[in-house]
């Protein structure tokens, strides 16, 4: 290949008269920029490769401590895993009261939802020397506290009667239709009898 006569292998940048404005610094700049350009793309790699190898390895460790510590913490009784904002508090059930009636008794327990964003549809059973007496099903509200009844029950002399959830699902409310709860209900439900 033939050489250019008018080449010079040492160009003096000093010695450089811009018409346009660019300084000298900038030039330099943009040359070593330019220079290192193939260094920066390896870098930016380098980085991409650190970040992925990060998460991978943060992953892994948790994939690992999930199988060895056990799935306990992190499924329901359902069997469905659960994240921390879908855990909900159970029921609060008082105790069931006995009502005397003139042949027959009337039972009523208080029930409470303690969870601020869920609601819950649930069947019951009030149960008398482990028999069934009177079964239903029903559902509370967000924060809501309850009576439930039952009314005209035969009951043997000083027996007593427990209150039992036999199935029970929760159902979140969803925040883009209902973002505040309190007023949602306070809207709805407090009205004047």
């Amino acid at each position: 290949m033939k050489k250019d006569k008018n080449y010079q292998s040492d160009i003096d940048l000093k010695n450089y008269q811009d018409s346009c404005g660019v300084s000298l610094k900038e030039m330099s700049f943009g040359l070593w920029i330019a220079q290192k350009r193939k260094l920066f793309i390896k870098l930016f790699i380098a980085a991409l490769i650190a970040v992925s190898a990060f998460f991978f390895i943060y992953s892994g460790y948790h994939y690992v401590v999930y199988f060895i510590t056990g799935q306990d913490d992190f499924v329901s009784s359902e069997g469905m895993v659960s994240a921390p904002r879908q855990l909900v508090d159970n029921l609060e059930v008082g105790t069931v009261a006995v009502l005397s009636g003139y042949e027959d008794y009337d039972l009523a327990v208080s029930l409470k939802n303690p969870n601020n964003r869920f609601s819950a549809s649930f069947s019951y059973c009030f149960k008398a020397a482990e028999a069934e007496i009177s079964c239903g099903r029903s559902f509370i509200l967000p924060e809501e506290t309850k009576m439930l009844v039952a009314l005209s029950q035969a009951l043997a002399p000083g027996e007593t009667a427990i209150f039992e959830i036999k199935e029970i699902s929760w159902m979140r409310v969803n925040a883009h239709q209902i973002p505040s709860w309190p007023d949602f209900a306070a809207s709805r439900l407090d009205f004047a009898i």
